[in-house]
């Protein structure tokens, strides 16, 4: 009987690296792909869980800006019915805490507000958090509340499909966070809101109302003060909603483009919207 003669280390670890490989054909998430997952986020640290999915699956689409960028990053290369867990630092989760964020107003008068409560700045829109209060002021912290913590997340990726792509002369709405459902825009009410423009083509900036220094666009619907686009885009929005508008180079800036180039020619746009207030007008 011949005696058995072990494998070569090097044909051993060639022989477990394809027993390891993914299987052939099998989908896996790339930018731009629309997923569906189940994800839970603790504080890498105490291992305290900070937020979940709950018991409704998340729906971003990948490379987007939709999520933490970690979790972006995390998402690349998974499959469908994947779990993994990576430990995510602050600059690729909820941020770096940045004390020039934290600042000292003057209490309005009446102003009912304790320590640990939010309020809106009215003069941004931005959402913040109280962290100390006396009678004359009242300090603020406007940066992410979980900025500066790093992070262990666990994700579960239950689909994966392609983006609807838009139809070419239309302009599609895709809500992020509802609005109360019930109070829309009307020809010749003014509207107050923030936005994030950017080319659908590669995701690249082009405009932004939170830029430093910069506060919530404000308009008069139907004026023709803005592209059409987002004339119809805006008109959808209720009040308080958060989505994205695809708007077709149609009804944007056309073959002429805009910004001396930073809009090319036929470019497409996406652009991210929170409506934050609409004044009426008499009708």
């Amino acid at each position: 009987m011949a005696a058995t003669r072990a494998l070569p280390t090097h044909v051993r670890s060639l022989a477990a690296a394809a027993a390891a490989a993914p299987p052939p054909n099998v989908r896996r998430v790339a930018n731009g792909d629309r997923v569906s997952l189940m994800f839970e986020i603790f504080d890498a640290t105490t291992g305290e869980k900070i937020i979940d999915s709950g018991n409704q699956a998340a729906d971003v689409v990948v490379g987007r800006g939709y999520a933490i960028p970690g979790i972006e990053r995390a998402l690349v290369g998974m499959a469908v019915g994947d779990h993994r867990t990576e430990t995510m630092k602050p600059d690729q989760s909820f941020g770096v805490s940045d004390p020039r964020r934290i600042v000292t107003c003057v209490r309005p008068p009446n102003m009912n507000v304790e320590v640990g409560s939010g309020v809106v700045l009215n003069d941004t829109g931005e959402w913040a958090r109280v962290v100390a209060v006396t009678d004359q002021q009242i300090t603020v912290d406007l940066n992410h509340p979980l900025a500066g913590r790093t992070v262990a997340v666990k994700l579960a990726l239950l689909s994966i499909s392609d983006e609807p792509p838009p139809k070419p002369n239309e302009v599609t709405l895709r809500t992020l966070v509802p609005g109360d459902g019930k109070t829309y825009p009307r020809p010749g009410d003014k509207v107050h809101v923030h936005y994030t423009g950017t080319l659908a083509l590669d995701g690249k900036e082009f405009d932004s109302s939170r830029a430093p220094g910069k506060k919530p666009f404000a308009f008069v619907l139907g004026a023709g003060l803005v592209i059409q686009g987002w004339e119809e885009g805006i008109a959808r929005l209720s009040l308080g909603e958060r989505a994205v508008i695809h708007v077709p180079s149609v009804l944007a800036y056309g073959a002429k483009g805009a910004g001396r180039g930073v809009i090319p020619p036929h470019a497409d746009l996406k652009c991210v919207f929170f409506s934050r207030t609409y004044s009426r007008r008499a009708h």
